[in-house]
């Protein structure tokens, strides 16, 4: 997308007038240096991983979910911790090598509705941490409102296999993407490789898969936490259609018959 003083030229050639050009907010984000993404995403996911890399050598059997036996024994579960990183590590290394946008979505509103779900999962946790540094009795309060004290072998069971299963198609559908991996709607290639074959948005998906195991299995189920897992399926299907339009903006006839031949919730 490319701006002049009266008009704006979008990245499939269409000019709009002065009436309807994007609002300051979009204009700031679209002359952003695409430097300073690629840095700040590559930065904070490869960092993350950095930062829980020594668990793998302290203690690899001991990262995860796990359960006690009434023995002693323990059940762990090391490979939910092993699928979430390699997620944020795809993602780091995508920042660097990813394709030029051919299209873009055309409203503020909507890149921050993608920067929003892309963050959610992470929202109370980062509340827990803002709340142990303004008072360590809200933070003990909210996990006690977000974590039962007890979990039962079925849930541990459940919700990690959910959580697996989630995060590996996430992982694979990461692989696939790489260069073409954006959290805003941008069109880069058209990918129909691997889960692409068969479902438009394998991430969305997987995201949903994982985040029912942590929000409806191990987290504590009240109004509060199901309110939250129900915000963003909204968020992600919302994202989702996005994506269709600015995919098809890019690759029109290509888009729409490979549309015709994957599944996702909504046409």
């Amino acid at each position: 997308m490319t701006f002049s003083s009266n008009t704006v030229t979008a990245i499939d050639g269409t000019t709009l007038t002065e009436a309807n050009q994007p609002s300051p907010l979009l204009r700031l984000w679209y002359r952003t240096p695409g430097w300073l993404f690629r840095i700040l995403g590559s930065v904070f996911c490869l960092g993350c991983v950095a930062y829980r890399l020594p668990a793998y050598f302290r203690d690899f059997w001991g990262m995860g979910p796990y359960y006690v036996f009434a023995d002693g024994s323990r059940l762990q579960l090391p490979w939910t911790r092993v699928l979430i990183d390699s997620t944020l590590l795809l993602i780091g290394l995508s920042y660097f090598f990813r394709l030029p946008a051919k299209s873009q979505a055309s409203r503020f509103r909507d890149v921050a509705i993608a920067l929003i779900g892309g963050f959610w999962p992470m929202l109370p946790f980062v509340l827990g941490a803002v709340l142990m540094v303004l008072n360590p009795s809200w933070a003990y309060q909210f996990q006690v409102a977000l974590w039962p004290s007890v979990v039962s072998l079925e849930s541990i069971v459940l919700g990690a296999t959910l959580i697996i299963i989630g995060n590996a198609l996430d992982v694979s559908s990461y692989w696939y993407l790489f260069r073409s991996f954006s959290i805003v709607p941008e069109a880069r290639e058209l990918i129909t490789k691997g889960p692409y074959r068969f479902v438009r948005h394998p991430v969305y998906l997987g995201q949903l898969i994982a985040q029912a195991g942590v929000w409806l299995v191990f987290a504590r189920l009240s109004p509060m936490t199901l309110g939250f897992y129900l915000v963003f399926i909204g968020i992600q299907f919302y994202r989702a259609r996005l994506e269709d339009h600015v995919l098809e903006n890019a690759f029109e006839d290509s888009y729409r018959d490979w549309k015709s031949r994957t599944f996702w919730f909504a046409k």
